[in-house]
């Protein structure tokens, strides 16, 4: 198995350095050393190193004030300014080429972005063919990474595998596509031999994390909590730019946090607990509402079509997010909350009802919770996996 290589070999400081250039680029000198403690002095021998390296590049595209709003067009800001216009340093985006790859319901979401996360080639799905063995999926995954490489004249320098936390087992993973076999297998190694390229295996709810902090609208938040709602319910959070409890890259599955007392009881008994959120448990919670069995579809389309039931059913359930948001973010206190999975677009027809929700729940001297419900596509997760091997290859 290839051994992780990283972009630049240089001090803990250097890579402190290029990392908020990733982050927070095109930022000057200046503000690169108030960010980083550091003198103007080291910080420029430190961005001749870089460049020299072929890691960052100078810009005129202005400089990224972190004590400023946002501003939209960054030349309004340079205009406002007298003489020379500040020369701002970003990552060099076009050294390098990464893939994503993201593994759900007998479907690979196969991607390639370059060193700023902006895509580069059309994403592409492949069915993944039925397997008795998981070594077997992850050679289909390697040819089909390779041949996706060839058709777009790429040279990736590092690809990430992302799948649902609790499928990961080491370097390689428990169950995956429904294929049945052997465990633990060394995917890693496996899709390194298949297609040749630098490969690591990430958590799919980590990496949108990553994603959204190093390139998303969480690259001004210094704390972050996301929170995945699927056949399991599961959190992560991402501090000063590290992952919280990443290295079981597993996810924090959460049990039985009570939200609603006339709920309906989870598998081991618990009223109302945070397992009654899960897609299977609110189809038979929705089942009993209308007095026969449907599936999780159904409820959808009860929901866009209008019908009361459903609706009613939503309202109520979007106040136990509410909740159930409020909660994690008592302990969490993260400055943006990001709201992912299966439940995402059903949620997003009622976003009301979850801030009902937080509402009630939160003190009322808290600070308003910002939250954002995010439809995860097999796509988003893909390239948010690709995110996660642009950071790590950063070092």
């Amino acid at each position: 198995m290839m051994k992780e290589t990283n972009w630049f070999v240089g001090s803990e400081s250097s890579h402190r350095v290029a990392r908020a250039i990733l982050k927070h680029g095109p930022i000057s000198r200046t503000s690169l050393a108030s960010m980083q403690g550091l003198s103007l002095g080291a910080v420029s021998r430190i961005a001749s190193d870089l460049i020299h390296e072929g890691v960052v590049e100078e810009s005129l595209g202005g400089d990224t004030d972190l004590m400023q709003p946002a501003h939209d067009n960054p030349a309004d800001v340079n205009a406002n300014r007298r003489g020379r216009p500040q020369t701002g340093l970003q990552v060099r985006a076009d050294g390098h080429s990464f893939i994503g790859v993201h593994v759900q319901q007998g479907k690979a979401e196969v991607v390639a972005v370059d060193a700023a996360c902006a895509v580069l080639a059309a994403p592409r799905s492949f069915a993944l063919k039925p397997s008795s063995s998981l070594d077997e999926v992850c050679h289909q995954i390697g040819d089909m990474v390779a041949a996706y490489v060839a058709d777009m004249s790429l040279q990736p320098t590092k690809m990430a595998l992302s799948l649902h936390g609790q499928m990961i087992e080491g370097n390689g993973f428990r169950d995956a596509t429904g294929a049945q076999g052997d465990r633990g297998i060394d995917a890693v190694g496996i899709l390194q031999d298949s297609c040749g390229i630098e490969s690591i295996l990430v958590n799919d709810l980590d990496s949108l994390l990553v994603y959204k902090a190093w390139f998303g609208s969480g690259t001004r938040a210094s704390r972050l909590a996301a929170v995945m709602i699927d056949s399991d319910v599961s959190f992560s959070t991402f501090e000063h730019g590290v992952l919280q409890g990443s290295e079981t890259r597993t996810g924090n599955v959460i049990g039985h946090i009570p939200l609603d007392p006339t709920g309906p009881r989870c598998a081991s008994g618990h009223r109302g607990c945070s397992q009654c959120l899960t897609c299977d448990s609110l189809a038979e919670e929705y089942s009993r509402v209308i007095g026969k069995v449907c599936g999780y579809a159904d409820l959808v389309a009860d929901v866009h079509a209008g019908v009361a039931q459903a609706r009613r059913f939503i309202d109520r359930l979007g106040v136990r997010i509410g909740i159930f948001l409020a909660t994690i973010a008592t302990f969490a206190l993260p400055e943006e909350l990001i709201v992912g999975g299966a439940l995402a677009p059903l949620l997003n027809t009622n976003p009301d009802s979850i801030r009902r929700g937080i509402n009630w729940y939160r003190h009322g001297s808290s600070s308003e919770l910002h939250f954002e419900i995010v439809d995860t596509s097999s796509r988003l997760l893909a390239r948010a996996a690709a995110a996660e091997s642009i950071v790590r290859y950063l070092g």
